[in-house]
């Protein structure tokens, strides 16, 4: 039964497996080695298409919400208040609407209808400038304002 292990033939068999494995090996830990060194490439290469990416103002989901930027552009111009003027004119056409149609209908006053002062008007280009985006974008989070105070003084009606 000990002879196979003695025949010159087994130790060959045997030698050239462990030099087999060890060449996988040393080549699996090459490219893991590449690898290691590709992935900063990428991660920065990553970043790179991220910092293209435009800036949002609106964060998607059901409902439409305000991101941190949004919410920072609100405050700064004062998008609550100027929202909150808009209501007595527009609530008695938000009376029996669904909230998307609320929604489109807050999307469609900012867009279409309401007219900053040129004071206003020049912040609103500042901020658009200063944050890289664009004057839609700023009255998508007076439109979202808008759209919140519509459906809670509509709904507070109902009642």
């Amino acid at each position: 039964m000990e002879a196979w292990i003695d025949h010159p033939v087994v130790w060959i068999a045997g030698a050239s497996t462990l030099f087999g494995i060890g060449v996988w090996v040393g080549s699996v830990n090459h490219s893991l080695s590449d690898f290691k060194t590709f992935l900063p490439e990428i991660r920065n290469k990553l970043d790179l298409l991220l910092q293209r990416l435009p800036l949002q103002t609106l964060a998607t989901g059901s409902p439409l919400q305000l991101t941190e930027l949004g919410k920072q552009i609100s405050v700064e111009l004062g998008a609550a208040e100027i929202a909150a003027r808009a209501v007595p004119g527009l609530l008695r056409h938000a009376e029996g609407k669904s909230a998307y149609q609320i929604q489109e209908l807050s999307f469609a006053y900012f867009r279409e209808t309401y007219q900053p002062d040129p004071e206003m008007d020049r912040r609103i280009q500042d901020c658009a400038f200063e944050n890289g985006i664009n004057v839609g974008q700023i009255q998508e989070v007076f439109a979202v304002l808008l759209r919140d105070e519509l459906l809670k003084q509509s709904a507070a009606s109902n009642e």
